[in-house]
């Protein structure tokens, strides 16, 4: 007879974060008559309609923007027992050990991701100041667009898209 015993320990799921870039925040500034003039800017545009008043677009705040991964991490004992074969194994998913037999034993892990196990690798960035409050603000993906109100947002898209019709609201 085969009497194989497994006993996993620390069997849990942990996120990294993987450093993908430094990148600004923009910020667009209200220019024009009595304020800056919209010429100033690098990236200002004054509208004509609006008596030259304008917004212009400025880097703000840098941030890094992390990727999350997800990283499993587990320790086992094995135990084999039979009439000519008694062996005590441990191995985990950062070290393994060997010993010298005809058998192979080989363990992965599978983690039951049904209950609390979210995969956020596939639903957020997370987007950390460089200076300042160094809060982690988990980012829908949904928010990493080269579009208005989204931080990838480039100096090109933004003047593509501007209109003299916007309202400054303060």
């Amino acid at each position: 007879s085969l009497d194989i015993n497994i006993d996993y320990e620390n069997a849990t799921w942990e996120y990294e974060l993987v450093d993908d870039d430094s990148f600004f925040i923009k910020v667009e500034h209200l220019c024009g008559p009595f304020l800056t003039p919209c010429s100033s800017y690098e990236n200002g545009v004054a509208c004509p309609s609006k008596g030259d008043w304008g917004l212009a677009l400025d880097d703000a705040a840098a941030c890094t923007k992390y990727s999350i991964t997800n990283v499993e991490k587990w320790a086992a004992s094995v135990s084999l027992t039979s009439t000519n074969l008694d062996v005590q194994w441990q191995a985990s998913n950062q070290q393994h050990s060997t010993w010298q037999s005809d058998a192979e034993i080989a363990l992965s892990a599978t983690f039951d991701t049904s209950s609390c196990y979210q995969d956020l690798s596939s639903q957020y960035y997370v987007v950390v100041p460089e200076t300042g409050n160094q809060y982690h603000y988990f980012t829908a993906q949904q928010y990493w667009q080269n579009a208005r109100n989204n931080f990838n947002l480039s100096v090109e898209a933004w003047q593509r898209d501007f209109d003299c019709e916007f309202e400054w609201t303060g």
